[in-house]
Order: structure tokens, then C-alpha cells, then sequence
């Protein structure tokens, strides 16, 4: 079975996908967000 039929977009996720998530972390919109972990996965976790 293909890792790629767990994840909810039915695609693994490129290093290029990744970067809205640390584009937006070191944005001004994200000043209030400290001690959290962000799981960029495509879902992987929740499957």
C-alpha cells in the first residue's frame, strides 16, 4: 500500500509545501503563537 493512500490529500508533501507554514511563523499574523507544535503532514497523523 503507498504511503501517499493515508494522507488526506491522497500527495506527500514537498519541502516548497512546508514553507506557508514558516512563512506564516515568522509573520506578524503569528505574534501571539508561542509553545505549540505545528505538524505539517498532510494529515498523515490523523489518518
Amino acid at each position: 500500500m503507498c504511503k501517499s493512500q493515508h494522507i488526506r490529500w491522497s500527495r506527500v508533501g514537498a519541502h516548497s509545501v512546508a514553507q506557508y507554514a514558516v512563512r506564516w511563523l515568522l509573520s506578524d499574523e503569528a505574534d501571539f503563537v508561542t509553545g505549540t507544535v505545528m505538524i505539517v503532514d498532510g494529515g498523515l497523523i490523523a489518518a
